[in-house]
């Protein structure tokens, strides 16, 4: 479901922005943004990580779908603190961009994600000691894309919501 929330976040968070250009002074509406903010970052930062957009999530998963649970989701989701990548390096490159279309900038970041797949399986074991030059370009590019693409979601929210048209009779 995470392509769909992705969507979804994006458009509440363009209605809680277009309130908050209305009564920017308005704490729960600043609130509801901040909420809304995070709960969208969730999803689109889920999307970036290879194996949470694959039935092959924690090991390959036979032709009945058994996933065999290796444990390699918990290796890859903890590559960033095993690598010790700071918070400054990741966003150094981070620049955000505002999408025209939503749905098709998640629809692309969810098959450039999910082509990475078997790149993981290709080089698991230096995912699982997260050493080696594999897993340390694979760290570094996926979380640029974690930083970048829910930043864009946000730009791209605010940047919409400036063409929202909320009811007169709306009252905050």
């Amino acid at each position: 479901y995470a392509p769909y929330a992705t969507a979804e976040w994006t458009e509440r968070l363009t209605i809680a922005f277009a309130e908050h250009r209305r009564w920017p002074a308005n704490e729960a509406i600043k609130a509801k943004c901040l909420v809304y903010s995070g709960i969208l970052a969730h999803y689109a930062q889920d999307i970036c990580q290879p194996l949470h957009v694959t039935i092959h999530f924690d090991g390959r998963a036979d032709a009945d779908g058994q996933v065999p649970h290796t444990r390699i989701h918990e290796g890859v989701d903890s590559l960033i603190e095993r690598l010790d990548l700071s918070d400054s390096a990741i966003a150094a490159s981070v620049s955000p961009t505002s999408f025209e279309d939503i749905r098709a900038a998640v629809q692309m970041e969810l098959r450039r994600s999910h082509a990475l797949v078997d790149v993981i399986y290709d080089h698991e074991p230096e995912m699982r000691a997260a050493s080696g030059e594999h897993a340390e370009s694979f760290a570094a590019e996926r979380s640029q894309a974690a930083a970048q693409f829910p930043a864009s979601l946000l730009v791209s929210a605010w940047e919409l919501s400036e063409s929202v048209e909320l009811p007169g009779s709306l009252r905050r």
